[in-house]
């Protein structure tokens, strides 16, 4: 660490220390201007003394290193213009990710507003609020991580400390009076909350926009200047790697007019704006904050919700999916839509609006009565939309999908559906879904539900096996029939199978199943009793074939399941038909 020799007469000395070898220092925060000194511009010959003398920026070194000496005792102080060596990438790297700490480890930091005319104490709740410092990016951490901070105005008079003036600073930096005063730490504050410090804050270059708030997150990463962006995107990646904060999601898209999809990342800290006032759960520090970063996105185990909406033109009711980010906002539980574009693949959906989920304690109550339509999936959020996403599309999840699956239902009304596996199933449009033609595609349904004239309840057993490859096979079972440890164990088994392992969840299903349906158009009955009873209390038919769905798939036609129940044609108790 390169720090400048206070007691140096005339041009200040550099002197080099490492480790523990450092010094107690003061150093500097302030906003660059256009005649800024740098390392080699300071360690040059004398002979160009009188010249160093005459730039605004030297001004700055030298009262700097007055301010430490004569104020603070001081024998050394760090300036960022001159101190590091921004001829050196590698420097520039090391320095950058140190610069936290070296403002945190600093004796005392003065801040030298260029802008802050002088004047009383009754001005500055005004003027200081304005003052360019508060709008950039890298002072942000220069205010927060040393524990003495002074200002200075455009003269160098001593305007007042971090300590007095932080309930003005809050009012104008959104960073909370506590944090401070040093009565709390910054992981104390959920990340989106942090995020939100630098939403209004800009940069000189892009990629600072990210670099700037490395220690904030207490994160390191290298640097590569001409990424863009994607500064950003590693740094919320490296953020992941470090917390089990769901508030990182918590963002919002204000553009207009929005973009209908997004990735699970922001693309800049200007989307967290609104989220000054999120507070992380008591659950964020649960198992369910895991993340394991791969190729395909985030991966997380996680809690779904199920909302229904409003009933299509077609007549179908979608569902929209949302995630829970165990945040809370004014008290009431934060969610983002999500849609699956893949196999266990989601993208948000709708990234202009954050959901209310209600109040935590409702959350919970609901939960632990079952009233809450939720599941524990694992899941993984798209860092960015796929590159051939096609945005102008209104529906472009659609066109991502290889086929599909519908299931209809007749006159059963349904009091439970289970499907599996829950990879493929899109709970918005209620359909499986395939995004090739080279997987073995299988699902399942377990239905359960009444008839207004059967007195007992009917549970039916629907599996379907390659229907993303033209070659579907049906299998159809009244579960009324099976013993229930066995029937629990099926479908704890089936949970487990792969979407891609028809085979395997074939040999499960057949257990309970002989029915095959092979051929479109065909139909498999079943007389449905109850339990120990061989009396039928309805009769179920099932039919397949094959349509043209353009509301859930454009490149192939969608295989269709369709489910009658009926009242019995006859009292006869023989064993149901084994299909046709």
């Amino acid at each position: 660490m390169r720090l400048l020799d206070t007691t140096t007469s005339g041009i200040p000395e550099m002197r080099e220390f490492v480790g523990s070898e450092i010094p107690p220092y003061a150093i500097l925060s302030h906003t660059w201007g256009s005649e800024e000194v740098t390392l080699q511009q300071l360690t040059a010959t004398a002979a160009k003394a009188a010249e160093l003398r005459k730039k605004a920026g030297f001004l700055k070194i030298q009262k700097t290193c007055e301010l430490a000496r004569s104020r603070d005792g001081l024998g050394y102080a760090w300036v960022d213009t001159c101190c590091i060596d921004k001829t050196s990438s590698a420097e520039l790297t090391e320095a950058i990710n140190a610069m936290y700490a070296w403002y945190r480890n600093a004796d005392v930091c003065y801040v030298y507003l260029a802008d802050l005319e002088p004047g009383t104490r009754d001005d500055l709740a005004q003027t200081l609020r304005n003052c360019r410092w508060f709008t950039r990016g890298w002072t942000l951490q220069e205010l927060i991580a040393p524990l003495k901070v002074h200002f200075f105005d455009m003269e160098w008079n001593y305007r007042g400390d971090k300590d007095s003036l932080a309930e003005l600073l809050e009012s104008r930096t959104g960073i909370p009076e506590r944090l401070l005063r040093s009565q709390s730490a910054l992981s104390d504050y959920s990340v989106a909350r942090r995020m939100s410090w630098a939403a209004m804050r800009e940069t000189t270059r892009l990629e600072d926009k990210a670099y700037c708030l490395l220690g904030i997150f207490d994160v390191n990463m290298p640097l590569i200047y001409g990424e863009g962006m994607k500064a950003f995107d590693r740094l919320q990646t490296s953020i992941l790697q470090t917390t089990s904060d769901l508030s990182i999601f918590a963002w919002t898209d204000d553009r207009v007019p929005c973009p209908q999809y997004a990735g699970a990342l922001a693309e800049s800290p200007r989307q967290f704006a609104g989220c000054g006032n999120i507070n992380v759960s008591a659950q964020g520090t649960s198992i369910y904050g895991n993340f394991i970063i791969t190729n395909k996105g985030i991966q997380l185990d996680t809690f779904l919700y199920a909302y229904p909406m409003d009933e299509e033109e077609d007549g179908r009711v979608t569902v929209r999916t949302a995630l829970s980010l165990l945040c809370t906002l004014e008290g009431s539980m934060l969610q983002v839509y999500l849609r699956k574009i893949d196999g266990g693949l989601y993208a948000r959906f709708r990234p202009d609006i954050l959901v209310d989920g209600g109040a935590e304690s409702l959350l919970r109550e609901q939960r632990d009565n079952g009233d809450n339509p939720l599941s524990l999936e694992t899941i993984i959020l798209s860092r960015r939309l796929p590159p051939r996403f096609p945005l102008f599309m209104s529906n472009p999840v659609v066109p991502y999908r290889h086929s599909a699956l519908s299931l209809e239902l007749g006159a059963l009304v349904l009091d439970n559906t289970v499907p599996v596996p829950r990879s493929h199933w899109d709970d918005h449009d209620g359909i499986f879904f395939a995004g090739n033609s080279i997987s073995r595609a299988w699902c399942a349904f377990w239905l359960s539900g009444r008839v207004s004239w059967a007195r007992g309840e009917i549970n039916i057993l629907v599996a379907c096996f390659h229907w993303n490859r033209g070659q579907a096979r049906v299998m159809f079972a009244d579960l009324n029939r099976v013993n229930p440890v066995n029937l629990l164990l099926l479908w704890l088994q089936l949970d487990k199978v792969r979407f891609e392992s028809s085979f395997e969840a074939e040999v499960l299903v057949l257990t309970v199943s002989p029915m095959k349906l092979e051929q479109e158009g065909g139909t498999a009955k079943l007389l449905l009793r109850q339990t120990g009873s061989r009396t039928p209390i309805a009769e179920a038919s099932l039919s397949m074939g094959q349509e043209w769905r353009p509301a859930i798939c454009i490149t192939q036609q969608a295989t269709v399941l369709q489910v009658n129940i009926t009242e019995p044609s006859s009292k006869d108790v023989a064993e149901p038909v084994q299909g046709v």
